[in-house]
């Protein structure tokens, strides 16, 4: 039973589901594509999916690899770069759901 109703929310909500899990660090992307080849959400939708997430990934990526390169303690990890690298993960991760809920609105006024 919730697996079903996962199922149906996915297929309602594809696009915002495939971009948070696509920008998420721990998904990996065999786990993402078997969702969406199992589940109706059209592949223009993870086509569109896949290069929305992908652009920001890969920059806030790199330039993450880009500082951990500069680590040299511990507490290097509590600067700003690293307080930056964090934050927009945070964004870009929840960027879908937020705008998911602003259409919702929008749709209800």
């Amino acid at each position: 039973a919730r697996l079903l109703a996962f199922q149906k929310d996915f297929d309602a909500h594809g696009f915002s589901y495939l971009v948070s899990l696509m920008l998420f660090p721990g998904t990996p992307f065999v786990v993402i594509t078997m969702l969406a080849g199992t589940s109706h959400v059209p592949l223009y939708t993870f086509i569109a999916a896949l290069i929305i997430a992908l652009v920001p990934g890969t920059v806030i990526y790199t330039y993450a690899g880009k500082e951990f390169i500069t680590l040299h303690s511990m507490r290097d990890i509590f600067s700003w770069h690293f307080f930056l690298i964090f934050a927009l993960l945070a964004v870009a991760s929840s960027m879908p759901v937020i705008i998911e809920k602003y259409r919702t609105y929008v749709k209800k006024d």
